[in-house]
């Protein structure tokens, strides 16, 4: 029995890692190894360029963080980039209008602003909870949604360190 049902996560693994695809746009040098990801540009150590922008997204039940972070980094080595530095990690409800603006590549500067790397999409989070659950302290009179689905996106910048200046 505990045979079986390793096997049976093992597949689920195996299966949700696969459905996860990068999107991107950029630059291709040589293949890296062990390239590091960073949570924001004053983390990054050396001075670098950005050689392109991914995206890449799972759905929010079936796929973490982690998930995503590594299916980029591999994304990045096979790119040749240097580092992957995070741009913005969202979680908003599938098929609504923002999981489509921050899935687009082309989005508009405002999407990809400098001022971006944030975390997005508890709004709905929490919206959606006080529609299942109501608020506290009142009770809920609106009916329940038949099914809620979010999605984890992540959006960063494959880098290339620039070379050191003699």
């Amino acid at each position: 029995m505990i045979k079986k049902l390793f096997m049976l996560c093992s597949s689920i693994a195996v299966l949700t890692a696969g459905c996860l695809s990068v999107n991107y746009q950029g630059a291709s040098y040589a293949p890296t190894e062990n390239i590091k990801f960073y949570p924001n540009a004053k983390a990054v150590p050396k001075p670098f360029e950005v050689m392109g922008k991914a995206v890449c997204s799972g759905n929010y039940i079936s796929t973490s963080k982690e998930d995503i972070v590594k299916k980029l980094v591999a994304q990045a080595e096979a790119e040749g980039a240097d580092a992957v530095l995070l741009h913005e990690y969202a979680i908003v409800p599938a098929g609504s209008v923002r999981e489509q603006q921050l899935l687009n590549m082309n989005a508009s500067h405002k999407i990809w602003g400098e001022s971006g790397r944030a975390v997005s999409g508890w709004g709905e989070l929490e919206k959606d909870f006080a529609v299942r659950y109501g608020t506290v302290g009142k009770k809920n009179s609106a009916p329940a949604p038949s099914t809620s689905s979010y999605s984890r996106i992540i959006r960063v910048e494959f880098l290339k360190f620039k070379p050191a200046v003699k």
